[in-house]
């Protein structure tokens, strides 16, 4: 169900903005690259300073940016090696600056396009749908759902550039060590599954947002509409009760969201450590890297 719509909101974004959406994924893709590449650059300035980076994984590290730089016809001296550092650091704040102005316009192109087009919908729905549904759910969709979408595709982009750069740092790892790369892949499933129960939590609890805010944006639109009545027939009491329990709900589920979210956050960090802990272990004490 999740894949299918997942499928559905990527397709229906690649027909809305086309290229747009090929530019903002291939700048993200740089932008993990660059990165990369810049904590790459820190081997050399180790080496350069006195450290030794000949042995073991760092060594073949170091083998390739030397050749690098003999493939252009320089010296690894710290004067190039800073040069180069400082151009690929500005090269990624140029990317970040052009990345930040073509995903933000495409989140909210994205948003207007099925904004215009949904209300159109509604427009032209027919008057049985249209009698039997509730205007605060139309209000409720053309408003704070659509932010959501929109919130929703960066963080899809993202993910799939993440997804992209993950990939070909996989297959350098493997290619300097594929023992310890196994390694983490196995540590990392380990984690995934620990992990498993609570993002079927965050994504109930998300549901069950959805559905307050739904709630709570019917009883504001048709209180306030009927509060003149209410007031002629003194029930507005109710009306209080009612916009009481709904923001209480809603509290609760934000409070729920946020706690599990901190717990998330609470073992991936344990995790994480514990995994980095054990690869140097292995790395140093056992495989001698």
């Amino acid at each position: 169900m999740i894949m299918n719509a997942l499928r559905k909101f990527l397709t229906t974004l690649i027909h809305i903005m086309s290229w747009k959406v090929t530019l903002a994924l291939g700048l993200m893709v740089c932008l993990g690259l660059t990165e990369g590449v810049s904590l790459l650059m820190l081997v050399p300035l180790l080496q350069l300073v006195g450290l030794d980076v000949q042995q073991g994984t760092l060594g073949r590290i170091a083998e390739l940016i030397s050749s690098v730089f003999a493939t252009i016809g320089m010296q690894p001296t710290l004067i190039t090696v800073l040069g180069f550092y400082v151009l690929i650091i500005i090269i990624h704040s140029l990317l970040k600056r052009w990345e930040n102005s073509v995903s933000l316009t495409l989140q909210y192109e994205f948003v207007v396009r099925l904004r215009q087009q949904l209300y159109e919908a509604i427009a032209n729905t027919n008057w049985l749908f249209f009698v039997r549904s509730r205007a605060s759910d139309f209000v409720h969709a053309l408003t704070i759902e659509m932010e959501r979408v929109g919130a929703t595709t960066y963080y899809l982009l993202s993910l799939l550039a993440t997804a992209i750069v993950t990939v070909i740092y996989i297959l350098f790892a493997i290619k300097l060590s594929a023992l310890i790369t196994g390694l983490v892949f196995l540590c990392g499933a380990i984690l995934l599954l620990m992990l498993k129960g609570k993002t079927k939590i965050a994504h109930e609890t998300g549901e069950g947002l959805s559905d307050a805010m739904n709630r709570l944006y019917a009883a504001v639109t048709e209180h306030l509409g009927g509060m003149k009545i209410a007031k002629s027939y003194g029930v507005e009491g109710r009306h209080v009760e009612t916009f009481a329990r709904l923001t209480e709900q809603v509290r609760q589920l934000y409070t729920d969201a946020v706690q599990n979210q901190a717990e998330v956050n609470y073992w991936f960090n344990i995790g994480s450590v514990l995994t980095l802990s054990l690869i140097l272990f292995v790395s140093f004490q056992v495989l001698s890297i």
